[in-house]
């Protein structure tokens, strides 16, 4: 949450500064790309029709599951708030919900685990390696790993800023 107060704060800012001085600026953001010896036909897996078809319904029911998890985690939520913004907070009951959430949480984590190994199970080797190969090259792209909060506070999202001279 708070990353997303924190994006969309700088996404405000960005917005008020005119284009103009943006252009105008000294700093070049250089881009990485990476290069493979692979083709692009080699790096996308083809899955057969059962294959999207079991995955498809993996994910569905994940989805279900996690969007009723989530009305209830926002339920709860609300009713910390609700409490805390009462004249004498109940410390107990604030701890026994946030217990609840922790433990929805978990269960979503799980149950997100779970689905993915099941989709790995439809994988075929030879898919699973086409799989990995994508994976380890989205690492090489992003070091730090999905979601996991980087130095500069968006997640795992940097970018490498490279001062050049100004033209």
């Amino acid at each position: 949450m708070k990353n997303k107060a924190l994006w969309l704060l700088l996404c405000g800012c960005l917005a008020s500064i005119p284009s103009a001085a943006l252009a105008d600026s000294a700093v070049a953001v250089q881009r990485v790309a990476v290069v493979s010896a692979q083709s692009e036909s080699d790096k996308t897996p083809k899955f057969t029709d059962e294959q999207l078809e079991k995955i498809h319904t993996l994910k569905g029911k994940f989805e279900d599951a996690r969007g009723a998890r989530a009305v209830e985690i926002h339920k709860l939520h609300r009713q910390i708030f609700d409490n805390l913004a009462s004249s004498n907070a109940d410390r107990a009951a604030i701890m026994a919900t946030q217990a609840k959430i922790n433990a929805l949480e978990a269960d979503q984590a799980n149950e997100r685990l779970q689905m993915m190994l099941d989709m790995h199970d439809v994988f075929t080797p030879e898919q699973r390696q086409v799989m990995r190969h994508h994976l380890l090259e989205m690492d090489m792209r992003n070091p730090i790993g999905p979601g996991v909060a980087s130095p500069s506070g968006f997640g795992g999202y940097s970018k490498t800023v490279v001062p050049t001279a100004k033209h």
